[in-house]
């Protein structure tokens, strides 16, 4: 974190350092007052006597005037009520003194009073606890995007309060060590729709969050609630999430920042390799690829001695995103052709952390994509001397990973979109990602998986955290239609399109909401959970081999649900509507449909909208798992055989994915084919030289095997589907494979598959898992 001070936490500081010494500087003013008015009244009133100057000395605080030594009877009548100017100014000064004590003590008290009364009566989305520069920079984005907040702080005097001042209202407790003995914060706890606890410590915010638990539950609130505790290091934040996700997500969960910033990097990738820079609309008005395959380059740049924030394994993070990206593609086929065909979806691969990209000379249909993190400033440095020393092997697009403001100031920016630049501080610590609950957070990766089966010339555009809600949908709808008349004179009809738009997203979203929740439910009911799959995992879960009623059972399930789906608009009532409990109006998904689809049932659908209600089955819900880093298993399963054993009895059986397509052609010479990992085997003359539909995976098949492992694609010769099934294991590093095609050698992340005729061959990770299912195991688990 931060080691140079912000504004916010000067300002604290100055605050502490005032604090402490104004109570020293009041006691010597007051004792010099007291001394000065004293020696006054000795000066003027000579005889009086000395209890009597101490007793005029100090009625002169609360403004009065005693002449001392005067008896009262004179003094009510006498010239003496007049002070003389020797004693009327150390007397208007103390009367000062007690003016200003008393205006401060009112100003504190009516401060905190109104504080007291907005933390007691708040019904915030968001409720921050913490006291430093985590809960400084959350509270901060809190207030620029305008979330209702509450910050939990130890003092007024902490870097978080000064932040919050006037525009966050703050509860102060005397420690965190005993949260659930603070009455205003079991309040806050129960009342917040979104908590997080954000000390600089993982652990304390462990233990909050575990105290603070059982007072979430006794009270209802909507769906989006979470209790969420901030964890700085990936590694732990990935281990604390559920190893296995039954029938519901958890209402607790932990928030990164540095899993944060890597998705949005994984956002940015979606955006830019689904886009017009890959993809366009060939002469035969089809779908196609300006490349066959995105490669990844990750930097890591070290940290220097002059860097002020550093992030926990943050390149290593995004690596590890960026290949559960890729694993969710291999499952993955775009919209859905007249032709029975599919638009592509190029396919990624992440570089190795000793890998780079080719020149760009040897990357013709290769879509190079270089990101730099680490370092918040070297990145800045190591990027500009890259593009210095070899400007000819720019890649297509740079992510940089670093302060917005020294980008720019350093000319790294492009506002031509080669580089795009993500400030770390800025998304890993946004409020908005913060508010999601967990749910939420699903809900957001599954609609941008969803949207893949609609691929076409278009960028699959990520669902981005704070996006419009039902509490938030009027409002936005209005500020389209500004930024609508702002560009001109609008219509009408160009006026309602503008808020239909809007409130069709959020409906949108509302639906892949109850659709991540139907996923879990529907594979639970039908004997399926969500294992967590190792982090150092290097090739895909392989999805499994649903039985097709499973599919057509969950497909009509999910049409079903769809076709009553509602949500609830919170931003048509009024303040006095919510004071008053006044139910919202409740809005139908369907409404925003033109598809005509929610008047049919399942069995009346006609084939393609059937088939993608089951593609949701087949294709969205294993490639959403592998993105969050789970495979779908059968109930107490694991996802990959634990066997090295050599005995294929103890293998598991993988069918070839039904609906997969490959282009094969007869070759009548012998040819060398090389790996995806560069080893040389051999076809010979008449055997089948396979390849994926982009190209890519080159391999041989014997002529008299093809027949019984491909079947021709109806108007399509040199396209087939894959037949058939084997038995597989993970292979083992170094383990040497002798195959009808020639001897190779394991690497990580290869499959050992054996087909029907005992014949034994390695498979890449990703290709295994893009054309194979998953079974189980051929007897009982090993």
């Amino acid at each position: 974190m931060s080691t140079e001070l912000t504004a916010a936490q000067r300002r604290a500081r100055r605050a502490r350092v005032l604090r402490s010494i104004l109570p020293g500087l009041a006691t010597i003013l007051v004792v010099a007052v007291i001394i000065w008015t004293f020696t006054a009244f000795t000066i003027v009133f000579p005889e009086s006597g000395v209890w009597e100057r101490i007793l005029s000395t100090l009625v002169g605080f609360s403004g009065g005037y005693i002449p001392p030594g005067i008896p009262a009877p004179q003094y009510d009548t006498g010239l003496d009520a007049i002070p003389t100017t020797m004693v009327a100014i150390p007397l208007t000064v103390a009367f000062g003194i007690t003016l200003f004590a008393a205006a401060s003590l009112v100003i504190v008290m009516t401060r905190r009073a109104r504080n007291a009364v907005r933390v007691w009566f708040a019904r915030p989305r968001l409720t921050v606890i913490g006291s430093g520069t985590t809960a400084t920079a959350i509270v901060q984005s809190a207030a620029t995007h305008r979330i209702r907040t509450v910050l939990v702080s130890t003092s007024e005097d902490t870097p978080a309060a000064a932040a919050a001042y006037g525009a966050v209202p703050v509860l102060t407790v005397p420690n965190f060590d005993a949260p659930e003995t603070s009455a205003g914060l079991t309040r806050l706890a129960r009342r917040a729709h979104n908590v997080v606890i954000a000390t600089d410590s993982a652990s304390e915010n462990l233990r909050i969050r575990k105290s603070l638990a059982r007072h979430r539950d006794s009270l209802h609130l909507d769906e989006f609630r979470s209790l969420l505790a901030v964890v700085q290091d990936p590694q732990l934040a990935g281990a604390l999430r559920p190893t296995e996700l039954g029938s519901a997500f958890p209402d607790e969960d932990v928030t990164c920042p540095s899993e944060n910033v890597a998705e949005r990097v994984c956002h940015l990738i979606d955006e830019v390799t689904t886009g017009p820079r890959l993809i366009f609309v060939n002469d035969e008005e089809d779908v196609a690829t300006h490349y066959d395959e995105v490669l990844i380059e990750i930097v890591d740049v070290e940290l220097t001695p002059y860097d002020s924030e550093s992030w926990f394994r943050l390149a290593e993070t995004i690596r590890l995103w960026a290949t559960r990206l890729s694993w969710g593609r291999v499952f993955l086929r775009g919209d859905e052709r007249t032709d029975g065909l599919f638009n592509p979806i190029v396919p990624i691969r992440v570089l190795g952390p000793d890998e780079s990209l080719p020149p760009a000379a040897d990357r013709e249909r290769v879509f190079g994509i270089r990101i730099y993190a680490g370092s918040p400033t070297a990145t800045v440095t190591q990027m500009l001397d890259d593009q210095l020393t070899a400007p000819q092997d720019r890649a297509g697009l740079t992510i940089l990973v670093a302060d917005q403001e020294t980008a720019r100031a350093a000319g790294a920016d492009d506002s031509e979109g080669a580089v795009a630049v993500v400030d770390p501080v800025t998304v890993g610590l946004d409020a908005n990602l913060v508010v999601d609950a967990v749910t939420l957070q699903w809900a957001r990766m599954f609609d941008q998986t969803h949207k893949f089966m609609f691929a076409g010339d278009y960028s699959v555009v990520a669902w981005e955290p704070g996006a419009p809600l039902g509490d938030t949908v009027s409002e936005a709808a209005e500020a389209a239609v500004r930024r609508l008349r702002a560009q001109g004179a609008a219509t009408e009809e160009e006026i309602a399109a503008a808020r239909h738009k809007v409130r069709k997203g959020v409906s949108g979203r509302y639906s892949s909401y109850s659709a991540v929740k139907n996923m879990l439910t529907f594979l639970d009911q039908h004997g399926y959970e969500l294992v967590r799959c190792p982090r150092d995992l290097t090739n895909p879960p392989v999805a499994p081999d649903f039985p097709d009623d499973v599919v057509n059972q969950i497909a009509a399930a999910e049409h079903e649900d769809w076709r009553v789906r509602t949500w609830v608009d919170h931003s048509r009532l009024t303040r006095l509507q919510r004071f008053l409990r006044r139910p919202a109006p409740v809005e139908h998904t369907k409404t925003y449909s033109n598809s005509g689809v929610d008047k049919l049932a399942f069995d009346e659908l006609d084939t393609p909208t059937a088939n993608y209600n089951r593609r949701i089955v087949t294709e969205t819900y294993p490639a959403i798992a592998a993105a969050a880093g789970y495979a779908i298993v059968p109930r107490n399963t694991s996802p990959f055989p634990s066997t090295d054993s050599d005995d294929s009895a103890t293998w598991w059986t993988y069918p070839r994915r039904p609906t997969k397509m490959v282009r094969a052609a007869r070759r009548d010479e012998a040819w060398a084919w090389k790996t995806t990992d560069g080893q040389t085997l051999h076809g010979d003359a008449g055997d089948w030289r396979v390849t994926e539909l982009n190209g890519s995976n080159e391999r041989s098949v014997a002529a008299d095997k093809f027949p019984h492992l491909y079947r021709p694609v109806d108007g399509h010769p040199e396209l087939f589907y894959r037949m058939g099934s084997v038995v597989a294991r993970r292979a083992i590093p170094g383990e040497v494979v002798v195959s009808d095609e020639g001897e190779a050698t394991a690497c990580p992340g290869n499959w050992l598959v054996q087909g029907e005729l005992g014949e034994r061959w390695l498979v890449p990770g990703l290709h295994f898992s893009g054309n194979y299912l998953s079974r189980g195991p051929n007897s009982e688990e090993q």
